[in-house]
């Protein structure tokens, strides 16, 4: 419980709603291995993947905790238009 508080505390300092980064919306998700800080990263160009994470991590280390890993799932919007490009009719 004060793990998962803790990391709810960095999602909200992180998070727009919050008073934290600019497009940025965050929640706190318990798994197995320990607590998420997701961060849904509304506009890239104004807020990039690199200053969020940097964030979370420095807002970690001020409550005693770590980061183990990172992830991204979204396609950055030059590697859509590839894979729409190579999807497309006539396409090699």
């Amino acid at each position: 419980e004060e793990l998962m508080s803790r990391c709810r505390r960095i999602a909200r300092a992180v998070s727009a709603r919050g008073g934290g980064l600019p497009a940025v919306e965050t929640m706190a998700l318990p798994h197995d291995r320990g607590i998420e800080v997701a961060c849904n990263l509304l506009d890239m160009d104004t807020t990039p993947a690199a200053e969020v994470r940097a964030r979370v991590e420095a807002l970690a280390a001020e409550e005693g905790l770590r980061l183990d890993s990172d992830y991204y799932t979204n396609k950055q919007p030059e590697e859509v238009l590839a894979i729409a490009a190579s999807a497309a009719p006539g396409a090699a």
